[in-house]
């Protein structure tokens, strides 16, 4: 059976914004994303890139500005020897805003079943509290990078009873443990 990976991206591939981003030349992409992509290649598991596009949403991004920064992304990780398995975003035709918008889990259902896969088998990497909402809600394994801007989720967490399964200071990181307990558990 395929393994997947689910990847939140703004704050865990590309450096998060204060605004959402508008135009292809505001994704940067965050310290060692590209090698963590090449990594989950190598080791034959398959990411699947989450965004939550407020700017289509609220119309701030038209639909060519999105598709460039989607294109732009996928043939950056392609180029450094990664792959992306495929990129869902909310909204769209699949996943209208009320129903998949971070916390709730749309999203991260609509990946599974598009791509047949066991949720609670399958690990989300995210930066946010509304992400690990999602990640729970669908039954996820949840990482928590501290590479976007944790310092809210950090927070809520040390009051919380419910914990990610564990907590990487960036997604090479959180992909090299993934990897390692993907043997472990073999």
């Amino acid at each position: 059976m395929d393994q997947y990976i689910l990847l939140h991206r703004d704050g865990v591939v590309n450096v998060r914004q204060d605004a959402p981003i508008s135009s292809p030349d505001q994704f940067v992409f965050l310290p060692f994303a590209l090698e963590a992509f090449f990594e989950m290649e190598r080791q034959g598991f398959k990411p699947v890139v989450l965004v939550n596009e407020e700017g289509l949403n609220d119309k701030s991004l038209s639909p060519e500005d999105h598709k460039a920064i989607v294109e732009n992304m996928k043939t950056s990780i392609v180029e450094e020897g990664g792959l992306v398995h495929d990129v869902m975003v909310c909204p769209s035709a699949l996943a209208p805003w009320e129903k998949c918008a971070f916390p709730k889990p749309g999203l991260l259902q609509i990946a599974a079943a598009k791509h047949k896969f066991d949720l609670s088998q399958t690990w989300f990497i995210s930066d946010r509290w509304d992400c690990l909402e999602a990640g729970w809600a669908a039954g996820c394994k949840n990482a928590l990078v501290r590479s976007g801007k944790p310092f809210k989720t950090i927070e809520k967490l040390r009051n919380s009873q419910r914990q990610p399964e564990f907590i990487e200071r960036d997604i090479l990181g959180a992909v090299l443990r993934i990897l390692r307990l993907s043997k472990v558990e073999a």
